[in-house]
């Protein structure tokens, strides 16, 4: 037998209150606790739903659930890293790897030109601002979707954010000395750990973007189960 729509939501509500919060969790869960339910109410059909319930609860246990959690969140951290590895190495691909090192190349001669390595960190921190402003906006994450898994786990690559960017103003206030095949050692480093942090960024803005399209996949498939 099936079960109806609020017998599933009482489900949910239990797994709530014991404390899985995120929702996608609670739907893999619950697919599985579902299932049990129908299985025992099938076999014997004066079993009360509760009581199904309550023998299903007993046989899973919560540390039966959160085995469960922990698959799933290992699932979700594999696929993501994945596709985070994917936006990012496609940078280096044909399409646009004239566009990396075009970038790259901009970088070094600006800093020839500017010299000044103030000047040129006033320059560069502007330019991230109007970076960040412009990516920020392009990837931002409604708030609906901050009790989903997936939320959480695709957006964690945009928060390594910070580490990078020090290290790139850490090469510019600090510079290597001497040449590197021909080119100043400290500009070629610049150039390169910019260009890398703009590719990383982006790469995580998308895998971002990536959760939040799953996110509101799964917030309709919710609507269309309880409507």
């Amino acid at each position: 037998m099936n079960l109806s729509k609020i017998q599933l939501e009482k489900i949910r509500v239990y797994l709530d209150e014991i404390g899985f919060k995120y929702i996608d969790v609670q739907m893999e869960i619950l697919d599985h606790i579902a299932s049990a339910v129908e299985e025992k109410m099938t076999e014997d059909p004066n079993l009360a739903f509760q009581d199904a319930v309550n023998q299903t609860r007993v046989s899973f246990g919560k540390a039966g659930f959160t085995k469960i959690e922990k698959s799933i969140v290992k699932g979700l951290n594999k696929k993501y890293w994945k596709l985070f590895l994917q936006h990012f190495s496609s940078f280096f691909g044909i399409k646009y790897i004239w566009a990396v090192f075009l970038s790259a190349f901009g970088i070094y001669q600006l800093q020839n030109l500017i010299s000044n390595k103030d000047n040129f960190f006033a320059v560069f921190f502007l330019a991230f601002i109007i970076f960040f402003a412009i990516q920020a906006y392009r990837g931002f994450k409604p708030l609906a979707y901050k009790r989903y898994m997936v939320y959480k786990i695709s957006g964690t690559y945009a928060g390594y954010f910070g580490l990078f960017l020090m290290m790139v103003f850490q090469a510019i206030v600090k510079p290597s000395s001497g040449l590197l095949f021909g080119l100043n050692k400290g500009y070629l480093i610049v150039s390169i750990l910019t260009v890398l942090f703009a590719v990383y960024y982006i790469a995580a803005l998308k895998t971002e973007k990536d959760g939040v399209l799953e996110s509101k996949a799964i917030a309709d498939k919710l609507k269309l189960l309880y409507s």
